[in-house]
């Protein structure tokens, strides 16, 4: 059996939507059952959507303190192991390791570690600290986001490095049938409000350019606990006529009446709100973040990537596709240059083959 190990299932973020896509396509192409285990379950299911083939099983019910419950944890994961006959257990974050990995001990389960955050990301968090080597001695694979990130794990982790590396993009949505409005006057921006995602170097960067645009209208899709300083910001900026956040909406709504994507996340693991503007032949203007941007976006040819946190380099992108139609209309007729690395059938592939190489 191959059980995906996740903090909560139930959640409405990225890494629970992609679980559910990456076990979906396996419960389709492998000879094994698969299950989603969760540290807890906050809902009665979850919010994307998931194949009646897999079970949903969790650990407690409740959320607890982190690892102050490990014996606990260590206990019910082992008994589980054991009495599932687990082959292979997916750590959902590489943080689950220091559960999975003591846990497997005395079994025949083999750990994968998924890491959805780059290396460089919370460098020094202690647990990331401890999980992260313990990975790279006792983990049967590592899997990455991009090959950037693979390499910075590979130098990272060495010399103690055993555990083999892959990396292995998130899945791309099928792409969406409507067409591209090149006389649209809408931005587009999405992510949780956060130090992160970079939103204030956005509004920095629109304070440069829409007050000689008037007609052009910015929204920020997205909310976080941000939200109070990054309207201050709107507000301070003279912006309130021009930039909007509408807080959690459908980005169909939006994405399909956008003329550009724009990301100004400071880092990333694999920004999947690109794939997305991708999905409706969006142009993007994104920074050169690690990781991810590069791996996405053609520059020149389906977008432009600027250095990471330049706000003026970013306030001149933006300028520069709302002055130029034919730009926009270029990059729009590229959008999907590429893709196919990131298809659905392709990530599942390359899934199934890791997932055969260790049983």
């Amino acid at each position: 059996m191959i059980a995906f190990f996740i903090n909560d299932i139930a959640g409405k973020g990225g890494t629970e939507r992609v679980t559910c896509l990456v076990a979906n396509m396996l419960a389709q192409r492998i000879d094994q059952p698969v299950e989603i285990l969760s540290l807890h379950q906050s809902g009665s299911k979850p919010h994307f959507e998931l194949s009646q083939e897999i079970h949903l099983r969790s650990l407690f019910s409740e959320p607890g303190r982190g690892i102050a419950r490990f014996p606990v944890v260590w206990y019910k994961l082992h008994r589980y192991l054991k009495r599932n006959d687990v082959d292979i257990i997916i750590d959902v974050d590489g943080i689950l390791d220091l559960y999975s990995i003591p846990a497997s001990i005395r079994t025949h389960t083999k750990v994968v570690s998924w890491e959805h955050f780059n290396y460089n990301t919370n460098p020094d968090v202690p647990y990331r600290k401890i999980s992260r080597p313990l990975a790279a001695r006792f983990a049967s694979s590592i899997v990455t986001l991009t090959e950037q990130d693979k390499a910075s794990y590979q130098k990272g982790l060495e010399p103690n490095l055993k555990s083999r590396i892959v990396a292995i993009h998130n899945p791309m949505q099928i792409e969406h049938g409507t067409g591209y409005d090149s006389d649209a006057r809408v931005i587009v921006s999405a992510g949780r409000l956060t130090y992160q995602k970079g939103f204030d170097l956005l509004i920095k960067a629109a304070q440069q350019v829409l007050p000689k645009h008037p007609k052009w209208q910015w929204y920020i899709l997205g909310e976080g606990e941000q939200r109070d300083e990054l309207e201050q910001m709107i507000n301070e900026y003279g912006l309130a006529q021009q930039v909007h956040m509408p807080g959690m909406v459908n980005i169909d709504e939006y994405f399909s009446k956008a003329a550009f994507f724009v990301m100004s996340s400071r880092f990333e693991g694999l920004p999947m709100v690109l794939l997305e503007a991708k999905s409706y032949n969006l142009p993007i203007v994104s920074f050169d973040c690690q990781t991810g941007p590069s791996e996405i976006v053609a520059n020149g040819i389906n977008g432009m990537l600027i250095p990471s946190e330049d706000t003026d380099a970013l306030a001149k992108a933006v300028e520069k596709l709302i002055d130029s139609r034919e730009l926009r209309i270029e990059y729009s007729d590229h959008a999907n240059e590429s893709s196919e690395r990131f298809s659905p059938s392709y990530i599942a592939q390359q899934w199934e083959n890791l997932i055969q190489s260790l049983l």
